[in-house]
């Protein structure tokens, strides 16, 4: 992990952070960093943490994972970064703006076995129901916001297929 100081203060449920934890697992914690490569659900609830894409991450073998203060928080993107023991590739982004709001980006995402969510750390409830996102029978890849071509992926392409049905530009 890698400890990193925004330049303004972040708030998460409600804590107020000058310092982050960015884990190159996928994940960014805010009482102390981690250096564990294995998820779980016990973990994830252990302590506040956002989970992009929690799984053993490997950018020592390709990808990067990067850091910049903006003008209202800071952004953490894990660019082309792949699973341990693959040469597969992850690429997402997490912005935290200073009014306490997230904005999450899962660009291309090779990964299938991953921990995805929010912990305030207030440990796993035992009425806790984990969702599969990778169910394929959810009947929500047509239903997919973005997805322009129906392939079940939001990506480059739909953005191309939209601008494409726009036209040019009209005359100042």
């Amino acid at each position: 992990f890698e400890t990193i100081s925004p330049a303004t203060s972040i708030i998460f449920h409600g804590g107020t952070y000058s310092q982050l934890y960015v884990g190159s697992n996928g994940f960014v914690t805010f009482n102390s960093g981690q250096t564990g490569y294995t998820e779980s659900l016990s973990e994830h609830f252990s302590q506040p943490r956002i989970s992009l894409l929690w799984d053993d991450l490997n950018p020592s073998a390709g990808g990067t994972v990067s850091w910049k203060n903006t003008i209202d928080g800071v952004v953490i993107t894990w660019q082309d970064v792949p699973e341990y023991g693959t040469s597969n590739s992850n690429t997402f982004q997490l912005v935290m703006h200073t009014d306490d709001s997230l904005t999450l980006a899962w660009v291309g995402i090779d990964s299938a076995d991953s921990i995805v969510g929010l912990s305030a750390g207030n440990g796993l409830d035992p009425n806790y129901f984990a969702s599969d996102l990778s169910d394929e029978d959810s009947g929500c890849e047509s239903e997919l916001p973005g997805d322009a071509n129906g392939d079940g992926v939001v990506d480059t392409n739909d953005l191309l297929l939209i601008i494409s049905g726009w036209g040019p530009c009209p005359p100042a």
